[in-house]
């Protein structure tokens, strides 16, 4: 195909899980022909929500990549639009008219769809399970309220008890939620309350998988008591033992399909041969039958049991699993066999040998898992009686050692995702503190470089808002595990990245994930997530967001004070400044105070509010004269703009209201530490000697703080509770700080005294 240097898109509500596995499918086939891919991960489509922030926000950005240079779209439907065909048809056809469209998930009147057909395969598993006429008593596990999959999967249930002439009526039903705590903890009960319960079917695997373990921790076994079943085959289905029986959807094939589909479609267009004619294409789910689900009786003779038949057993029970090696389980058999029979430290050898050539890693862990399990379950009677007994340990320890190297490849992947994690933490808390557009992409390098990132592009919209701006600055470029230089000039945010980068759009997959914060689209994130494990795209995209937030918040401040001081006069200076101390007056705080609150309010943002009154000031005015006062004034004012002069990432405004009270406002600052913290720091630099006329003079002072909008949504409720904190303070002995605290705003260490 001559189509070097193209894009295509695919459009998703996120990039995990499943939804992963399809763009990374649709993604190789498509940069195989030669075209990159962008995949946008913008949450669920849905235009008809008017009140969710983030929906808005992720309407806004499917509507704007219409706008986008593309040669062509897969739209995984069923995970943006689910609910409406009809209105998902119109909107890939109005915002992407002309451009060669497949739908993956739902059937689009007019547009080529791929659809997975898991009925069939569902009643199948039904009917396997409800063959047996020991089962009687069946529970079904939903997923959330409503959910239409959960719905559809219980109704396949429910008619096959119909035709198994069993009651539907009678199916016990709990709610999982799709929780797997939730689900486990839901288990236990049904358990308690059931008995005699003999089949659970789960709405997905994930359930299914934390039913298993609430079995076994009621100490019921699988398949013997209870037989279990899942959905979807995702690795939650492999995790546990038995391995879980359950319905794997198509999931690569599908993704295949879809992009060649694609492919297709551009050609014909771009050969302008003829029309292509939309097609509805359906895949069929498959059953995958494992150990959950095998048949419920045992054989004991074990050292009767012809090699054939063990094998046959064995073979059985791992149906479903992936064998690491095609000769691993007749080699396990015939040194079973052999260690029932023969030669008791069989099985021991051909284990240590396995072990050496087929490591326990991602690939196989499961299997031994399961194989351990299996064979557990077979020795398990020898322990009962003498001449058995030796078998059953030689067995149980050769076991210990398989389970010791799964135990040890685990522990090693929790710790790399520990350390992962660590590292995301880490990332966020440096970016909650960047105040300077500056610190953003130092903070993300790092993040970058120890994840090993192989490209990313961090871009922000000149002007922030609830829609996509019209231009847009490269602010970070990170290729190869290296920052890259570029120049900073804005550029049509259609085109997604500069002249000079272009390219990177259109050779192997970007994510572009929205940078958000609150109802404002600050930028995006482009991302080659090619190797990369555990990153938690979205939520390191929301961090971004805060950081963007507040360096934005923090320039409009700064914008606002460099503003005012080129344009007041003298004339302005002495209406609003304090002639004593230099400080704001009341009339300058008092304007302040409401501006901050009217900007604060359309952007969600809180401040902090310090009420201070010096105690002992009027001694210092009755024994030494107004004079010393004053000039105590003086003093308290410089140690007051030393001292906020120090707070790191906060802006500050200090004011005297009159006579010997003082404010500061303290932006972007709330409920935390930073604010207490900034308390005790005025509390010590104000209770220090004064140099008066050469005379040493000792004050101290009371602090009241309230936080807007928690402890008032106007200015003029906001001061008068940092006015009754500042008392509260005052009554607890002085040279004390104190929250404003009132029923519906209680607090934790509500005083604090200096010192």
């Amino acid at each position: 195909m001559d189509m070097p240097f193209a894009t295509i898109a695919i459009l998703t509500d996120d990039y995990q899980e499943y939804r992963k596995i399809l763009v990374d499918q649709i993604a190789d086939v498509c940069n195989s022909a030669g075209f990159g891919t962008l995949c946008i991960s913008a949450r669920e489509l849905n235009p008809q929500i008017t009140t969710v922030q983030n929906e808005n926000i992720c309407n806004a950005i499917f509507e704007h990549a219409g706008k986008y240079d593309l040669k062509g779209l897969v739209a995984l439907s069923g995970t943006i639009a689910h609910k409406n065909t009809n209105e998902l048809t119109g909107i890939l056809q109005s915002r992407f008219s002309n451009l060669p469209i497949v739908s993956l998930g739902i059937k689009c009147p007019d547009i080529t769809s791929v659809t997975i057909n898991d009925t069939n395969a569902m009643i199948c598993l039904m009917d396997h399970i409800l063959a047996e006429p020991s089962i009687y008593k069946v529970a079904f596990i939903r997923g959330t309220v409503d959910d239409s999959y959960s719905l559809a999967r219980e109704n396949v249930l429910k008619d096959a008890l119909t035709r198994h002439s069993m009651d539907p009526d009678n199916l016990i039903t709990i709610q999982g939620d799709y929780s797997a705590i939730k689900t486990f903890r839901e288990v236990t009960r049904l358990i308690q309350k059931h008995p005699d319960l003999q089949a659970i079917v789960a709405a997905n695997d994930i359930m299914a998988e934390s039913a298993v373990r609430a079995i076994n921790a009621s100490s019921l076994q699988i398949p013997q008591d209870i037989v279990v079943t899942g959905f979807d085959d995702t690795p939650e289905a492999t995790q546990v033992s038995p391995a879980i029986s359950t319905v794997r959807q198509p999931v690569n094939e599908a993704g295949t399909l879809s992009a060649r589909l694609l492919l297709e479609k551009i050609a014909i267009k771009n050969s302008q041969t003829g029309d292509y004619q939309a097609t509805h294409h359906v895949l069929d789910a498959e059953v995958v039958l494992r150990g959950s689900t095998a048949r419920r009786e045992r054989h004991l003779e074990f050292q009767a049991m012809p090699k054939q038949e063990l094998h046959a057993f064995l073979e059985s029970s791992m149906a479903g699993l992936k064998i690491p090696k095609r000769f691993l389980l007749p080699i396990i058999t015939d040194a079973l066999w052999e260690t029932f029979n023969t030669d008791i430290y069989a099985l021991e050898r051909c284990v240590d040998q396995m072990l050496g050539d087929c490591p326990v890693n991602s690939e196989t862990t499961h299997w031994w898992n399961n194989i351990c399990y299996q064979i557990e379950l077979l020795v398990s009677p020898l322990k009962e009686t003498d001449e058995g007994f030796a078998i059953f340990a030689s067995v149980i320890f050769t076991l210990s050692r398989i389970r010791e190297q799964v135990w040890k490849y685990h522990m090693n992947m929790e710790f790399h995702k520990r350390r992962l994690n660590d590292i995301r933490t880490n990332m966020q808390l440096r970016m909650s503190s960047c105040t300077r557009i500056e610190e953003i992409p130092a903070t993300m390098s790092t993040w970058l470089s120890l994840n090993k990132v192989k490209r990313c592009f961090l871009v922000r919209y000149k002007t922030p808002g609830s829609w996509p701006g019209d231009s847009a600055q490269l602010i970070h470029a990170f290729i190869d595990g290296n920052d890259v230089d570029f120049t900073d000039d804005y550029f049509p945010a259609t085109e997604l990245l500069p002249d000079n980068y272009k390219t990177e759009l259109k050779h192997d997959l970007l994510i572009l994930n929205p940078i958000s914060a609150g109802s404002h689209l600050f930028g995006y994130l482009l991302l080659d997530p090619i190797g990369l494990d555990y990153l938690y795209l979205d939520t390191a995209a929301q961090s971004i967001g805060n950081a963007l937030r507040n360096q934005h918040l923090i320039a409009r401040l700064e914008e606002q004070a460099e503003n005012l001081q080129q344009t007041n006069s003298e004339l302005e200076k002495l209406a609003n400044f304090d002639e004593l101390t230099g400080l704001a007056n009341r009339l300058n705080f008092r304007s302040t105070l409401q501006s901050l609150c009217d900007h604060s309010d359309t952007d969600n943002a809180a401040f902090a509010l310090l009420f201070i009154d010096l105690d002992g000031f009027k001694l210092v005015n009755d024994t030494l004269g107004h004079r010393a006062g004053d000039q105590l004034l003086c003093q308290v004012s410089d140690r007051l703009k030393t001292n906020t002069s120090k707070l790191t990432g906060f802006k500050s405004f200090i004011s005297r209201l009159g006579g010997d009270e003082f404010t500061i406002i303290i932006s972007s600052a709330g409920f935390d530490t930073s604010t207490e913290k900034a308390a005790t720091s005025i509390l010590h630099t104000l209770a220090e000697p004064f140099d008066i006329d050469n005379k040493s003079v000792n004050i101290s002072a009371s602090i009241g703080i309230a936080v807007y909008p928690a402890h008032g949504a106007d200015s003029e409720t906001l001061l008068k509770h940092a006015d009754i904190a500042m008392y509260r303070a005052k009554d607890i002995g002085k040279n004390s700080w104190a929250w404003y605290c009132d029923n519906e705003f209680p607090m934790s260490n509500q005083f604090k005294k200096a010192g």
